[in-house]
């Protein structure tokens, strides 16, 4: 949601809604687990990847299977198994770029 118009972004650019945006309080996300795993900006951050991916793998055709791949990949490795036993499941970078490699997406 907007950060701007939550009153998350402060006028000296303080976050003022904590680890639920980024962008300095401008894009954030509610936390969905509350607070035990994903934080609401690691939300945003992948939304925006998945956004960045489908831009340049699905956009001109309209399938993008490598977005689906992308997605099931990071559902499989990230979103379940030992990242997210670690409580790494949107923050892990390696985890989101083994799902890439598997996907094709380079």
């Amino acid at each position: 949601y907007d950060g701007v118009f939550a009153g998350c972004h402060s006028e000296d650019g303080q976050d003022l809604c904590l680890d639920l945006c980024s962008n300095n309080g401008r894009y954030c996300s509610v936390d969905l687990d509350l607070n035990s795993g994903a934080t609401g900006a690691e939300v945003v951050a992948e939304a925006l990847r998945r956004i960045c991916v489908w831009n340049l793998y699905g956009k001109d055709d309209g399938v993008g299977l490598p977005w689906w791949n992308y997605v099931a990949e990071f559902t499989e490795k990230c979103d379940s198994g030992s990242y997210a036993d670690q409580g790494m499941v949107f923050s892990s970078e390696v985890c989101v770029a083994q799902a890439m490699e598997a996907a094709g997406i380079d």
